[in-house]
């Protein structure tokens, strides 16, 4: 048998993996409006940053909600069309 390093233990243990900068996930956070980068495998969030923040967000009246969500959502279209401007300057070069 092999012997295993503490570098893959590590990995093992927290699901990181050999992802790259287009494989990992972006999203906001629908309560903080935190923006979070995913790039563990393992990692499944895909809407909140933490149970806490998701919790708090199921707890407030629905017009709370909403608005929440609206927020995140823009932050998340600013951030993408800056990200897209990022790539198109760099694909000009």
């Amino acid at each position: 048998m092999g012997t295993v390093t503490m570098e893959e233990t590590r990995t093992r243990k927290t699901g990181e993996d050999s992802r790259t900068a287009e494989d990992k996930k972006i999203f906001v956070c629908r309560n903080c409006g935190k923006i979070v980068v995913v790039g563990a495998a393992r990692d499944k969030r895909k809407v909140f940053c933490s149970g806490h923040c998701a919790r708090q967000y199921w707890r407030k009246p629905k017009s709370v909600q909403e608005k929440r969500m609206l927020q995140a959502r823009e932050i998340e279209e600013n951030l993408f069309a800056a990200l897209k401007g990022q790539l198109a300057e760099t694909s000009e070069r």
